[in-house]
């Protein structure tokens, strides 16, 4: 199991990579919605998810 954290703009673009290299016909990727997190985890969770 690998989690991932990012904002919900990046999850086409997340599901294009694994389409591309996982190796399972039909893998595993569930978008988790955060509706409540403390504010050190919401910021550098935007800090780290934007170029």
């Amino acid at each position: 199991m690998m989690i991932l954290k990012t904002v919900a703009e990046n999850f086409s673009k997340i599901d294009a990579i694994f389409a591309k290299h996982h190796p399972y016909e039909c893998y595993c990727l569930v978008e988790m919605p955060l509706t409540k997190s403390n504010s050190n985890l919401h910021d550098w969770a935007i800090q780290q998810s934007t170029p």
